[in-house]
């Protein structure tokens, strides 16, 4: 019975060879894991269906203009598809790999919009190939297959090599987009000076030098802290900018194409008890320890503070959109001499107390300036700088998210809220929908007076233990 669906025709006369190779991959994936199997991995892909399609990565740009592209393999949460060209030139092992690479992917949630919403999207792609890398080698160890005690930089390794690639370590690519930057950043010196720069000629990578982004020492750590640590190297820099200096720095590149899509969690944590019963049944101990981690947290998710501010916009908007608002009326019954009000206007209104005192690191405070992009396009609202005092006067309204560079540090004293709750009203004369106060939770104020208003508290990492007198807490950085 075939097993893989090629609606655009794609394969030809091979798609005959092309399932028998994708159905011998997923029996050694349904082999115990002490004899080179992944059960879990193995009941979860058999449930979704398999597509032929035109799946590519761009690798390549000639100095034309000319995008060349490798055929690959991606998910969208709910399907995998296949470049067809790619299962002919994988042998069935290394397809078995990429099966658990796009299973890793849904599992994880790395297809969540709310996880890659106004992150760059190269960055965030290495982000999560580096993860799920991680995971597999894990697995891979675990089981014994590999050796548990090298990391395998000096020697081939048994995972990526051959077909798969070769490992890109992490420290190996932050060298090389360091250096990178600093030779673009001197050729924009040059061009001050009047100087040219000599273009080179891009050289075209072969395929036997592919790296993957593989580092098993990232083992452990979010997608989202694997992008914070690449994102501290490109500080106030354009989209632009970062792109090309990720094109031209190495010869890694991401294995698959992430398809985002926003898969509800109770689907997603359904399809893995699921999965994980099904392996159990299969072979004992077969359920990966991470996929434990995970239902956990899909049984008890705790909301990103961009996720509540979602929520909560949009249970605004409901609220307003029931409200008569009697300082205007609706046209055409004015016309008749009806006096009917319009309904109150759904746009959103927030205000944003950014702590600066000097127990906040600089680090912090542009992050989370920089995540105020979560903020939708129908809402606008102000940023505050904050310490001892409030500065009103530095006040930075904020339009559209083009305007975020505008925002300035102002203070690094003491720490003290207590005016920011108390006189916004003073100073913001619109309805304030939200009040977004990101600070490190360290307050000099023993009592602090309720604004009045839905107040979220975005407090950073280290001082997980914060308990605000009102409103919600969550983390600056956290899923």
């Amino acid at each position: 019975m075939q097993s893989i669906f090629d609606p655009k025709g794609m394969a030809g006369d091979d798609l005959g060879l092309i399932d028998d190779k994708l159905k011998v991959a997923r029996m050694i994936l349904a082999r115990g894991p002490d004899k080179g199997g992944a059960p879990f991995i193995f009941a979860f892909s058999s449930t979704k269906n398999h597509y032929l399609d035109d799946v590519s990565i761009p690798i390549f740009v000639d100095d034309q203009g000319n995008e060349e592209k490798w055929p690959t393999a991606a998910t969208d949460g709910k399907n995998y598809f296949w470049h067809p060209d790619f299962v002919r030139s994988m042998s069935p092992v290394s397809l078995s790999i990429f099966i658990m690479h796009e299973t890793w992917h849904v599992v994880l949630q790395h297809c969540d919009p709310h996880r890659s919403f106004g992150k760059n999207r190269k960055i965030w792609n290495y982000a999560v190939d580096y993860v799920v890398h991680s995971m597999i080698e894990h697995d891979f160890r675990k089981s014994g297959r590999i050796s548990d005690y090298s990391d395998y930089r000096n020697q081939e390794h048994p995972i990526w090599t051959g077909e798969i690639g070769k490992p890109l370590y992490f420290d190996d690519l932050m060298k090389s987009i360091k250096n990178t930057k600093k030779a673009l950043e001197k050729e924009i010196e040059d061009i001050k000076k009047g100087i040219m720069p000599k273009f080179k000629k891009p050289v075209k990578p072969k395929k036997e030098d592919l790296r993957r982004l593989a580092d098993y020492s990232l083992f452990g750590k979010s997608a989202e802290e694997i992008y914070n640590m690449m994102m501290d190297e490109f500080k106030d820099m354009e989209e632009a900018a970062i792109n090309f200096i990720l094109q031209n720095s190495s010869d890694g590149v991401q294995s698959d194409d992430h398809r985002i899509i926003d898969l509800p969690r109770s689907s997603l944590l359904q399809q893995i008890l699921e999965a994980a019963t099904a392996a159990k049944q299969m072979s004992a101990g077969s359920v990966p320890a991470a996929i434990e981690d995970q239902l956990a947290k899909l049984s008890d998710p705790k909301l990103s503070w961009q996720d509540i501010v979602r929520v909560a916009f949009q249970n605004r908007r409901k609220e307003k959109g029931s409200i008569n608002d009697w300082s205007r009326f609706r046209r055409r019954e004015l016309s008749l001499n009806f006096y009917k009000p319009k309904k109150k206007d759904q746009y959103i209104h927030w205000l944003a107390g950014l702590d600066t005192s000097g127990s906040m690191t600089r680090e912090d405070m542009a992050y989370g300036v920089s995540q105020l992009k979560c903020l939708d396009g129908r809402s606008e609202g102000t940023v505050v700088c904050w310490d001892a005092q409030v500065y009103w006067d530095k006040a930075t309204k904020i339009q559209g998210m083009n305007d975020l560079p505008n925002i300035s540090i102002h203070g690094r004293g003491g720490t003290v809220i207590r005016d920011l709750l108390t006189d916004w009203r003073k100073y913001i004369r619109e309805e304030v929908d939200m009040m977004i106060i990101m600070t490190d939770g360290y307050l000099f104020d023993t009592e602090l007076k309720d604004p009045g208003v839905d107040v979220l508290w975005v407090i950073t990492s280290e001082n997980k233990n914060f308990k605000p007198p009102f409103g919600r807490v969550a983390l600056l950085r956290g899923f």
